[in-house]
């Protein structure tokens, strides 16, 4: 295969899960696009690290990756929140989030009295942190900005677990508000880089372990889209869940049968 431009997924794709340990041979499979850092655009979902703490640990495992080789779903999330002028937020996420929000001028409140509701992945929710969404979204009609709207993760354990998407459908139900998504596998987050390039969508391969999302959604916008079994779905029958339309073009165990 031969495209002008990568988009390409980490977790699950470049590394096997939260510990970032490296797919076998990604790490040299990667480092092919080095030297033209225009190329291939590593493009994430992972709301557990900031963009900068994210992009230390890929080169602490040999990446060899520079700050324009990455976009989070973190830092278009804090973009959106400015051009949409909220000065304070709620979140149901991580500490990185808090961190990165605050860095970027947004106030992190644990009132309901906000301009925005942020949900990232968030491995100690409880009933509480939704109570004070929900009021926020509803009461004080705050925006809902989901991080992304992924169904599974595979943690450090290695286990299958549940992340942020159900519990961004859970209160767009309750609130009867729709969420915009910063992430993948938003049109709006895909155009960009469309834009960025200035080439046509069907001269971009995104490479996921996530076709029900990332992939479905690239190709919904002419992208090519590689499947590959090295994260959450370890072989190609979950792709019986996706219409004729939405199938992967190519499905491979991992990016190193990519050629």
């Amino acid at each position: 295969m031969e495209y002008n431009h990568y988009l390409i997924d980490i977790e699950g794709t470049l590394v096997k899960d939260k510990t970032f340990t490296p797919v076998e041979g990604a790490v040299e499979w990667f480092n092919e696009f080095s030297a033209d850092d225009t190329r291939a655009m590593l493009v994430t979902n992972n709301t557990t690290h900031t963009p900068n703490e994210l992009l230390g640990i890929l080169r602490e495992k040999r990446f060899n990756i520079n700050d324009k080789q990455i976009s989070t779903c973190i830092s278009a999330g804090a973009e959106y929140l400015k051009k949409q002028k909220c000065r304070q937020c709620y979140i149901i996420g991580s500490d990185a989030i808090k961190r990165y929000m605050q860095s970027k001028g947004i106030q992190v409140t644990d009132s309901p009295d906000v301009d925005a509701v942020v949900i990232g992945l968030d491995t100690n929710l409880d009933y509480e942190k939704l109570r004070i969404a929900t009021s926020a979204l509803v009461q004080n009609n705050a925006r809902l900005l989901a991080m992304h709207t992924n169904k599974l993760f595979v943690d450090g354990r290695g286990r299958i677990s549940i992340s942020a998407g159900p519990i961004v459908k859970a209160l767009e139900y309750a609130s009867e508000k729709r969420a915009y998504v910063s992430g993948k596998p938003s049109p709006t987050y895909y155009r960009k880089f469309l834009k960025k390039w200035s080439c046509e969508a069907s001269e971009v391969l995104m490479v996921s372990d996530d076709p029900l999302a990332d992939l479905k959604g690239a190709k919904r916008i002419g992208m090519t889209t590689c499947f590959v079994t090295s994260g959450v779905y370890r072989d190609k029958s979950i792709l019986k869940q996706l219409a004729s339309k939405h199938q992967p073009d190519y499905a491979y165990p991992s990016v190193v049968s990519i050629a």
